[in-house]
Order: C-alpha cells, then structure tokens, then sequence
C-alpha cells in the first residue's frame, strides 16, 4: 500500500507492509505478481519456482526444473489458466500450469542466437526478446507469433517498449539512447544517457506520451525525463 504525505511543502510518498511471505526454503532471487492475489517467487540458482496466494496466505503450487537450466521465469493469466515461459539460452519452453498436475509443456521454441534479455509488455499478451545478436523479436502469447523489431550492429544494453507498444527506448554501449519506431522502423531521437538513475527507469516497462532529453546540472550528464 502506497500512501502519500505532504512534507515541507513537498508531496513524499509514504509505503505500507500489508502482508508478510515467509518463503521457507526458497531463496527468492526475483518476484512477479500475476494477479491481485497471486505472486510467484523464482530462484535461478536453486531452479526452483513457488506461488503464494494472499487469500489463502500459503503456497498454492511449486516446481522444480530438473531438466534444463531455466535463465528467466515469465508466469501470465490467460483468461483462467496460467501459462509459464521458461527461458533458456537459445530457447523458450512455454508451458501450462495446473495446481494438481503440476507443469505440462505446451511449446518449445529454439533459437540460433543466445536470449539474453527478456522483457513482459503491458498489455500482457507480447514479449519481447533480446538476443546476443543484438535482435530484438516481439512474441506473442496466444498465437506464437515471432517478429524481428529491431538489429544493430551495436551493443544493445538495455531496452523498453513504450507509448503501446509502437516505440523503442534502446540504451546502448557507453550510455547511447536512441528512440526507435517501430510501425517505420526509424530512429526518431538519440542522444547519451550516462546517468544511473535514466537506466533504471528503462527497466520499467512505463507508457508515457512523451519523451524528452533534458540536461541536468546536478549530475553534469544528460538523462531522460517521461513526460
């Protein structure tokens, strides 16, 4: 719960712990909410994936990969079911999720370059896919659906879909931003983004209508402001 206060004439956000989940003998390295009242838990060192319930205040399901190393752990509600994307070094692995029967491989995509960064979009039915290739690939969910969004012959750090889904906020090596279209694939902006705090926005998969590029005297570096 998120609450705000105003302070010094200042508006200053104030958070609250509603609820407390002891993950036992799971070392979570990383969390995503499903829903209102489902949240998973994932270890990549253990291969391990647990789902609480608030509601029920317990864990509703878990899983061991005894298999394949799994890299990253994307779990999406379609309609009722749960459906899990498991990704590996040069595939994804997509499967269903039933509380009794446990996990039921549905897909398994292969891929000649190494994944190395994913991404969920908003609107939940479409990731986006990273390869060492410097490729960016848009999947989608219902329809398995792969389409190449965006190549470079440079470093691609870190990216970010943005405005629904129709732009690109690339960051690449050495702090370079370009802002990519995707309906005319062309660059429309670019500029340098050395500053900590702009990568850590581009980690969010944020909507905004607009972007500007704007020079900040406290840290003597340019960084990106969402309008």
């Amino acid at each position: 719960m998120i609450n705000t206060m105003f302070k010094h004439d200042k508006k200053c956000l104030l958070f609250e712990i509603f609820e407390v989940i002891t993950a036992q003998q799971l070392t979570v390295e990383k969390i995503q909410i499903i829903n209102a009242d489902l949240i998973v838990g994932f270890s990549k060192s253990q291969q391990h994936v647990k789902i609480w319930s608030i509601s029920k205040r317990q864990a509703v399901f878990e899983h061991f990969f005894d298999q394949k190393k799994v890299n990253e752990l994307l779990i999406i509600q379609n309609l009722n079911d749960l459906v899990a994307y498991g990704f590996l070094d040069k595939q994804v692995q997509i499967w269903s999720i039933e509380t009794q029967c446990g996990f039921s491989m549905l897909y398994e995509l292969s891929y000649e370059q190494q994944i190395k960064k994913i991404k969920l979009l908003n609107n939940t039915t479409q990731i986006g896919i990273l390869h060492n290739n410097q490729q960016i690939r848009q999947l989608s969910k219902d329809q398995l659906q792969q389409t190449i969004l965006y190549e470079s012959n440079q470093q691609v750090e870190d990216y970010c879909f943005f405005k629904k889904q129709t732009f690109l906020a690339i960051i690449q090596k050495r702090g370079f931003v370009l802002i990519f279209s995707i309906k005319s694939q062309k660059s429309i902006k670019q500029g340098f983004n050395n500053c900590d705090i702009g990568k850590r926005l581009f980690n969010q998969n944020l909507e905004y209508e607009q972007l500007s590029f704007v020079k900040s005297n406290r840290f003597k570096k340019n960084i990106i402001i969402f309008i």
